[in-house]
Order: structure tokens, then sequence, then C-alpha cells
């Protein structure tokens, strides 16, 4: 119990910085005139119910309206609603954010701050901003974009062996460990004693022979195509090996090998089901941009939209400083590879 009463009090904290920063009707449904007046709406509640703030006389929250705005902010936020059970103080904490920001705007209105050049500029800027925000969340409604499950299953067939996604769990590959020879006779008669005694390690059968054999071992751990400070020959020769275990003798390079393969391992993956929902939305966003995309392209002609970039990008040419020792031509193509949201 007492941890259920720290969680709430926190997350009533939270609460009450959160209608704080973010009332909802911060704007108090104003007209953009209104707005771009710089009006801070003098407002008076008459619903009827229990006034619990005026201001000169004024309801300004009202029982009704603060339960009104209290359902809305859940509403917004339905993650609230698991944790509301552990805060008892939520709607009390919410009215405090209410009444701070109620005196706030009392302050912004009778010092005339809302009149100022400043004041009214950034909220024209900032009320651009918000139908920029609104006008996209419903453009892109308008245009929705669908992944197939089918669609989701290739990408991951497709992309499971590259590290960027990170799909993959263990590369796998194949257990091995080698000797080395200047010469073939040497590598041959080497090979010889090894599969006289399967059960030994290279390393030792390496070291009884002397000759300092045991200075050419090589663990080579587990072999595969993205393994590092080995010979890519070698590796080619070792992950082509088909039977385990076994004693295996080829040339790489101007070097002879004994190679004792252990084992394969085949590579491991996070399974499907555990990362398509992740998958699926990642490559959902990816899609609903190239439909956007689309549809204002599609839009542009039907619309007469008419463009001439040319005098911004020749000023933005004629202004890019010359870096030293860089070439006077880039190739600006390259290939993006987007990754999906991160995998659990």
């Amino acid at each position: 119990m007492k941890k259920c009463v720290v969680t709430g009090s926190f997350f009533s904290l939270q609460l009450l910085l959160a209608v704080v920063l973010c009332l909802p009707g911060c704007f108090g449904g104003e007209t953009k005139e209104e707005m771009a007046a710089g009006a801070v709406a003098e407002r008076g509640i008459e619903d009827g119910s229990p006034v619990l703030l005026s201001i000169d006389g004024k309801a300004r929250i009202t029982q009704n309206s603060l339960e009104k705005e209290f359902n809305a902010f859940i509403d917004e936020n339905p993650q609230l609603k698991q944790v509301l059970p552990y805060m008892p103080d939520a709607k009390q904490n919410f009215f405090q954010g209410l009444l701070a920001q109620e005196i706030v705007d009392e302050y912004v209105k009778r010092n005339k701050i809302d009149k100022t050049p400043a004041y009214i500029k950034e909220r024209e800027i900032t009320h651009k901003r918000i139908d920029q925000i609104l006008n996209n969340k419903y453009f892109s409604e308008k245009h929705p974009a669908t992944v197939s499950d089918a669609e989701v299953r290739a990408f991951y067939d497709e992309n499971k062996d590259k590290k960027e996604f990170g799909f993959m769990i263990s590369q796998g590959g194949v257990q091995a460990e080698g000797v080395s020879f200047a010469n073939e006779d040497d590598a041959k008669a080497f090979l010889a004693k090894a599969k006289e005694d399967a059960t030994a390690s290279l390393e030792k059968i390496a070291a009884d022979a002397g000759a300092g054999l045991a200075n050419n071992y090589h663990d080579l751990k587990m072999v595969n195509a993205q393994s590092v400070g080995i010979e890519p020959g070698l590796i080619t020769k070792v992950i082509s090996i088909k039977r385990f275990p076994s004693d295996e003798f080829f040339k790489v390079g101007d070097k002879w090998w004994v190679v004792r393969a252990h084992e394969k391992k085949e590579a491991e993956y996070r399974p499907f089901e555990q990362i398509k929902p992740n998958l699926e939305e990642g490559l959902k966003k990816q899609k609903q941009a190239e439909v956007i995309e689309k549809a204002i392209d599609g839009l542009k002609e039907s619309y007469g939209i008419e463009i001439n970039d040319e005098p911004i990008r020749a000023k933005a040419d004629a202004q890019m400083p010359q870096m030293p020792g860089m070439p006077t031509e880039i190739d600006t193509e390259f290939e993006v590879k987007e990754a999906p949201a991160q995998m659990a």
C-alpha cells in the first residue's frame, strides 16, 4: 500500500505539471482575429454548479467545468486511466493546475502583455504552427497507408541478416581451429597426425609435434561471413565445410591449412511474431510518408501550382563555402536506409 501511495503522488505531480504546461483549451476557443489582436478572454462561467474559483466576482472555474476539463484531459491521455485508482488527489491537482493557469492569464491581461508587439507576433506564429499540425494530421487521415502481413514478413525475411535492423541474435557459423604451414608436405604430415587422434585438440597435437608448430595454431572460434581478423579466403573455405566434425586440408594464398571443424551452428533470429508489431508500425510510417508525398505531387497540377526555386538554389550555391581539401563536385547519390522502430 505504501508503494501505491508513492506512485500515486508521483503521477499526481506529473499530472499537475502537464496541466500547467499543456492545459486543454488554453486558447479559449477564440477566433484568429481575437488571437491576432492578443485578446485574453475575460471568461465568466454560469452553469448553475458550485463556483470553485472566481476572479473579481466572475466565476472562472465551476464544479461542472472542472469535471468537463478533467474528463477531456483523461480522454486525451488514456495511459492515465490505469493509474487513476492510485491517485486520490488527481482531480485536486488538476484543479490547482487550472487555477495556476487562470492566474497567469489574468496577470497577462491586467498587465497588457498580450497587447505587446512581441506577444502578438509570437501568438500568430504559434497559431500558424498549430494549424499546420492539425492540417497535417487530418490530411494524413484522408490519405491512409496500410501494410499487409505479407509485406511485413517479406521485409523481415529480406533484412534479417543485416545488423542494422537488429533481427539477428546470433550469427552462427562453423566452430573451428586450425594450424598453418609454409609448405604442403608438413601440412599433410600434420593432417595425418590429426586424423590419428580425433579426440585431442589441434593445439595439443601441434604442441606435442614440436618444431614450433604451437606458434602456428589459431583458435578460429565461430567462423562466418562477418568474421574479422581472418583471411577472406580462409573464411570461404571454412564456411563451405559440409561434414562435422571433420579435419580438412586446403591452401589459402601462400599457406597450407589443416582445419578441424567441430560443429556448425545456424544463425538465430528474434521470432517474427515477437517483433511484428514494432516492425509493422515502422513500415506503416515509412509507407505513410510515401503516400503523403505522392498525394502532394498529385495535387500540384490540379491546384495550378507553379514552382520556381532557381533563385534560392542559386543563392545557396553561391553562399556555400568551399572547404579545404574537398572536391569541387560531390556525388549526391546515396542509399537511405530507414530502420523501423526499435525492437524490444
